[in-house]
């Protein structure tokens, strides 16, 4: 009988300590971190809040900068990822300054990594990571 109890603890013991599977952990609720420094017309998000709603595979939510300028974020879940555009960005009259995105590279329960791309005034790109 003692080996059989052995055998358990060691099984609930890898049980406990295995990583969450990223499609398990439901994106709804409050993010923050460092999006990299300013950016898309002088928006300052080296300190932003992001709101998600996970509906299926649809994300939506927005995105507060420090300064409290607000952008609607629409995106959806792919596999072990994710994608978000950052839409009502200031253009000023470029027009590529519509395609802003953060790409979502490693979901975990509490900390999501990924990368922000697109082209306003010059390349964006740069790597953050969220945490609840």
């Amino acid at each position: 009988m003692r080996p059989f109890a052995a055998v358990c603890l060691v099984l609930l013991a890898l049980a406990c300590n295995s990583p969450t599977d990223p499609t398990d952990v439901d994106l709804t609720g409050r993010w923050t971190g460092n999006l990299g420094d300013r950016h898309p017309a002088n928006e300052d998000w080296t300190s932003v809040t992001i709101d998600l709603t996970e509906n299926g595979n649809e994300l939506t939510g927005q995105l507060r900068e420090r300064n409290g300028r607000v952008h609607p974020l629409k995106g959806m879940r792919a596999g072990s990822g994710a994608t978000l555009d950052v839409t009502d960005i200031p253009t000023l009259g470029d027009p590529a300054c519509m395609n802003i995105s953060l790409s979502f590279s490693r979901i975990e329960t509490n900390a999501i990594r990924g990368s922000l791309s697109g082209r306003c005034y010059g390349t964006i790109l740069s790597q953050f990571v969220l945490t609840r």
